[in-house]
């Protein structure tokens, strides 16, 4: 499998320190404000997490939005906010996808989720669910590795699994884990570059 892992870490200054002293910034800071805003997640606490964009392949203006609730599942919405339908999965952390296939960590289960978006219909439906056996899954990316849809799975343990997925006509989805690395702190975001063939973690 053709494809480098790249650890990257930043150090930010704290914004009051940017609000004091502006001039050693070698940019401009602006604001800026939300132009759209989805329906509020319902209940207490710190449950809206992890969005991902699907972008419809003809009709650009009716591509969805799924946002993940950590204690209950997984939130659709429109492109003005509206939520158009929820699924309840479990405590979805992270989600993320390729064309018409998305997959989550889910906490609930111990694995990952996986999900489908009908182009006609514009429907998500919840495939099912692969059981993980390290603990925890974290953070979560979907790319395509040598044209194969390919989901890396991070833990807090350091870990990043990378799966490959294939789905046959009925709809089965079949997960094969195919690579470990083992890095030295704990990790949750990472982002796939198709082009490059790279995993940013």
């Amino acid at each position: 499998m053709m494809i480098r892992a790249l650890l990257s870490a930043s150090f930010l200054a704290s914004l009051a320190a940017c609000a004091t002293a502006p001039e050693i910034l070698p940019f401009e800071v602006v604001s800026v404000p939300a132009s759209v805003e989805t329906d509020p997640m319902l209940g207490q606490g710190d449950r809206a997490d992890d969005p991902a964009i699907w972008v419809h392949p003809t009709a650009p203006e009716n591509s969805l939005i799924l946002g993940t609730n950590k204690e209950t599942g997984l939130f659709v919405y429109d492109l003005s906010g509206t939520e158009q339908a929820f699924l309840p999965v479990g405590r979805l952390n992270n989600i993320d996808l390729r064309d018409n296939l998305a997959v989550g960590s889910n906490d609930e289960v111990g694995g990952m989720s996986w999900f489908t978006i009908a182009p006609e219909t514009l429907e998500v439906t919840h495939l099912g669910d692969t059981l993980i056996e390290r603990v925890e899954p974290y953070g979560i990316c979907a790319g395509m590795v040598d044209g194969i849809y390919t989901a890396g799975v991070t833990f807090k343990d350091g870990a990043i699994e990378l799966w490959q997925a294939t789905i046959d006509a009925s709809g089965q989805i079949s997960p094969s884990l195919t690579r470990t690395i083992q890095l030295g702190s704990q990790l949750e975001g990472c982002v796939f570059d198709d082009v490059a063939q790279r995993l940013f973690i």
